[in-house]
Order: structure tokens, then C-alpha cells, then sequence
């Protein structure tokens, strides 16, 4: 996927943003042995490429970003002070990630094209083998529209899984996507978490999640196969609840954790259950595969297992 012998190498722990604004086609980032833990002390962007420009073939190679947000912030609280990314990479053509670990920072991952251009560029990124733990709002934030995919990725705690839905001010509501431009999830398993105070929620008493898929009539068409979602609550909007119209299921089963019976239409292609033992199993073969003892021990995160 990347090609690690022309690598720029990332080590140790890093207090302060690793940014990146200019870097090269064909640029790889090894951060295998990076930890970046400067959010939200000093940047609440701890970890970005690309950015003046989107160039192809860039790649990022592990790394853990490490929020330090005190968890019990609510929603609103973390969106006005910590509203950043993971990691934020702009690409284009084809750009990769592989292997990236991200806990405790309002949005996972977010895939950008050129910068101020609309209708937005970016598209083509391959996502494979990330694990992200506790995100306070969208484990992958593609509000720019970008078109790619998503493999054997863990996401095991998301407010809200992914975003398709541009800021309310922003250009791109006037593109919608060519036809045939998708975004593809394969072999994901992602997990809607309820935290302290919800979007429009009072305090921390209350707790609750976001949809599956935060969609607009601007996104991408929507594909996903052999994968596993589980949905702790009723979320707190069911707009697109459980996926947006058109999106095309394969081997998808949805983990109904409810408190009321599940009453929403699921494509061909996909099943409700509520035994809590298929996420669960599920899991824990991911971490078997990856090699994981822990989020921060995961032997073979670039390089797993194949799927049973």
C-alpha cells in the first residue's frame, strides 16, 4: 500500500503539532513509533498532511494520537474548545492511511482535497487497519465529500460514525457528487457510543450518540459489505437512520441495543440483531488479527491476519 523505503520517519513523542503543509507526491509518513500527544495542550490539529495542496500518492503509516480532554466534557463543550482532527490529510488521485490510532479527540480522521478549491477535489483516499477508541463527535469527518474507501478498520466508540455533511456556510452545498462517485466501507466494524450531554442535551446526566452516517443531499453514494455496526441507543436524530436512501448492502449486520423495539427499514443485504455477542465475537477477532493486547500494543496493525 506504501512504500516504506522512501519514508520520512516519525519517532518518539510529540508535545507539539506535526504538520505538514507542504509535502511531496509520493511522500510516506512512517509514524509507526510516533505518539502525538499535543491536543489539545498546543494545536487541536496534533497530526496533518498535505494542506497548501493536496498532492497524490502521499501515505501515513501508523502513528497514536492522544487526546487529553478530560472525558467527561460534553458535547457542546468539546465542539467549542477542542473541535479538530486526528489527523487531517489532503490528497489526491490516490492517497493512503494505514494503521493509525487516534482516542479521545473530537473528529477521528478527516480526508481534504485542495485547499479553498469547490467544487472540492480529494478524492481516492484507501483507509485500512485504523483503530480509534472514544471520538467525541465523527470518527471520519468527509465534509468536503471526498470519494474513497474504508477496510478492516476498528472504530470502537464514535458519538457519530461518518460525516457527509459540509459546515452551513461552506461551498461545496452547491456540488452535489458526480454520478458514481461513492464511498465504500468493507470489513468495518463501528460501534455509536453514548457520552455525557449529547448534542442539545443539558448537561452530563443525559447520555446519548449521533447517527450512523451524518449524510446530506450533497454526499456520496453509499457502499458497504461484510461489515458490523452496533448502535447502543436510539440516536439522538434518525434522519438517515440506519443508512442514507441508495446506499447498497452485502453481509452487513446492525447490533440493535435499544431500549425500543427496532422499527426502521434495512436494505437487501442487511440484518438486525439483538445479541450483543456478534459485536462482541466480532472484536475481539479484529484484535486477535491485528495483534492487539491493547490500544496502545498491536503487533500486527499494518500487516494482519486475514479475516476467518
Amino acid at each position: 500500500m506504501c512504500d516504506l523505503s522512501r519514508a520520512v520517519s516519525l519517532t518518539g513523542e510529540h508535545q507539539d503539532a506535526i504538520k505538514y503543509d507542504h509535502a511531496d507526491p509520493g511522500t510516506v509518513f512512517d509514524a509507526r513509533n510516533a505518539i502525538i500527544t499535543a491536543y489539545p495542550h498546543r494545536a487541536v490539529y496534533p497530526f496533518s498532511v498535505g494542506g497548501a495542496a493536496a498532492p497524490e500518492r502521499i501515505c501515513v503509516v501508523g502513528g497514536i494520537v492522544a487526546g487529553d480532554a478530560p472525558r467527561g466534557l460534553t458535547w457542546a463543550e468539546m465542539k467549542d474548545l477542542f473541535d479538530g482532527d486526528g489527523l487531517r490529510i489532503a490528497g489526491n488521485g490516490w492517497y493512503g492511511v494505514n494503521g493509525l490510532r487516534v482516542d479521545n479527540v473530537s473528529d477521528g480522521i478527516a480526508p481534504r482535497g485542495t485547499k479553498d478549491l469547490y467544487p472540492a477535489d480529494g478524492d481516492g483516499f484507501e483507509f485500512r487497519n485504523l483503530y480509534f477508541t472514544y471520538i467525541r463527535d465523527d470518527c471520519v469527518e468527509n465534509d468536503e465529500i471526498a470519494a474513497g474507501a474504508i477496510y478492516d478498520s476498528l472504530f470502537d466508540g464514535c458519538y457519530t460514525g461518518i460525516s457527509e455533511r459540509p459546515s452551513s456556510d461552506s461551498p461545496q452545498w452547491r456540488y452535489p457528487p458526480p454520478p458514481g462517485e461513492t464511498l465504500l466501507l468493507d470489513g468495518v466494524l463501528l460501534r455509536l457510543e453514548a457520552m455525557p450531554g449529547p448534542r442539545g442535551a443539558g448537561g452530563t446526566a443525559t447520555g446519548g450518540h449521533g447517527q450512523l452516517f451524518k449524510w446530506s443531499e450533497v454526499a456520496n453514494r453509499l457502499t458497504i459489505k461484510r461489515s458490523i455496526f452496533l448502535v447502543e441507543q436510539e440516536p439522538n436524530s434518525t434522519s438517515f437512520f440506519p443508512f442514507p436512501p441508495g446506499t447498497t448492502t452485502e453481509d452487513v449486520t446492525i447490533v440493535w441495543l435499544g431500549d425500543s423495539t427496532f422499527t426502521w427499514k434495512v436494505p437487501s443485504g442487511t440484518i438486525v440483531t439483538t445479541d450483543r455477542a456478534v459485536w462482541d465475537e466480532a472484536r475481539a477477532d479484529w484484535l486477535r488479527r491485528h495483534g492487539c493486547s491493547s490500544f496502545l500494543e498491536c503487533s500486527r496493525l499494518y500487516d494482519p491476519a486475514p479475516p476467518g
